[in-house]
């Protein structure tokens, strides 16, 4: 579960589902996903009448370190009133501690 908070709209809550595995064309190290979900968002300007939105994605995680790991995520998202383009995001994510 996530929160948003931007310019004119209270906190946002959204939900996704993930279902993800090792892609037998794929190096064993290299864990695909994909996912949907969706959102309830508040607009300051008009409380009473919340808006839906709902976003898909693909990714990849592959280890760089014993720490780090690289992820690639493709991503479309939308509401009532919008749909974005796809969008790719890249990062590193950090493990902190022993806790895998």
């Amino acid at each position: 579960m996530t929160q948003a908070l931007s310019g004119n709209t209270l906190p946002a809550l959204s939900v996704t589902a993930l279902l993800s595995g090792q892609d037998p064309g794929l190096p064993q190290d290299i864990e695909t996903y994909v996912g949907a979900g969706l959102g309830l968002g508040f607009v300051l300007a008009d409380l009473g009448r919340p808006f839906l939105s709902f976003h898909v994605l693909a990714g990849a995680r592959m280890p760089l370190s014993e720490r780090l790991t690289g992820v690639a995520e493709l991503s479309v998202s939308g509401s009532s009133t919008e749909v974005s383009a796809p969008g790719l995001s890249l990062g590193v994510e950090y493990r902190v501690g022993g806790l895998k």
